[in-house]
């Protein structure tokens, strides 16, 4: 599996006043300006609001049809669904795309949000109870999607934990590629790694992180299960790094 990887750059010029000394007879002093704010620059960016696509039931991959304006960057879908059962939406074909299908539960509303590219196809797929009634109010906008660039590396680098983790365990059962011991290294590196990055972490996931790696930790998991433990985690921290469109992508050491 191959990871896809979302730099924002902040420039800021700094104007210096330099004052003139005179020789001999005091001079008089300069008067003091008053600083000028600047004017914030006016957004261009507009939004559009198109007809709700409504169904029912599952709709299969690739969905159904989604127009999408020439000009957006960017979508929200506010997305409703009977029952109680969980949904996942999909706006074009998103692995193809480095990007993740959002999910939820339903009975209440809720808003997904996605980047749109020149690749990205008009479609929308709905995954969910069959007989389910749904509806997704598109609203389109000029912006780019907002991407928390400081999320985007901290599930980067958990990708690459979680892949140490799962080829460990991979490697072990279904390859006989190292022994017991080797297994029980590869873990050790990968829970430091976990440890470093939920202390660094600055983000929304530094909870989650904390709590994986104290469970990590604190237990010996048996041969060949290591990656079980990250499970819980996956509840929270794939969901923040799905909704800023930067998802968890695990890289396979072996097999295919």
């Amino acid at each position: 599996m191959t990871a896809h990887r979302h730099l924002r750059r902040i420039t800021a010029l700094a104007a210096v006043a330099a004052g003139i000394a005179l020789s001999g007879c005091s001079a008089a002093a300069s008067p003091e300006v008053e600083p000028v704010a600047a004017e914030p620059a006016e957004s261009t960016a507009s939004t559009r609001a198109l007809d709700p696509v409504s169904g029912e039931g599952p709709t299969g991959f690739p969905g159904v049809a989604f127009p999408i304006p020439e000009d957006a960057r960017s979508v929200s879908i506010a997305f409703h669904c009977d029952g109680d059962g969980a949904f996942s939406v999909e706006l074009g074909d998103s692995m193809m795309l480095g990007q993740s299908p959002l999910s939820g539960t339903c009975g209440e509303p809720h808003s997904l949000s996605w980047p749109i590219e020149s690749r990205t196809a008009p479609t929308l797929a709905v995954q969910l109870d069959a007989g389910a009634i749904w509806t997704a109010e598109p609203t389109f906008s000029t912006a780019e999607f907002a991407v928390d660039e400081a999320l985007v590396a901290e599930c980067a680098a958990f990708s690459e934990v979680s892949s140490a983790l799962m080829n460990a365990d991979v490697g072990l059962t279904q390859y006989a590629a190292f022994d017991e011991t080797a297994w029980r290294e590869r873990v050790q590196g990968a829970t430091v790694e976990l440890g470093e990055l939920a202390a660094a972490s600055t983000t929304e996931l530094s909870a989650a992180l904390t709590q994986l790696h104290g469970e990590l930790s604190a237990t010996t998991p048996a041969p060949g299960t290591a990656y079980r433990a990250l499970e819980p985690g996956f509840v929270v921290i794939g969901a923040a790094c799905a909704e800023n469109q930067s998802p968890i992508v695990l890289h396979g050491e072996f097999g295919g």
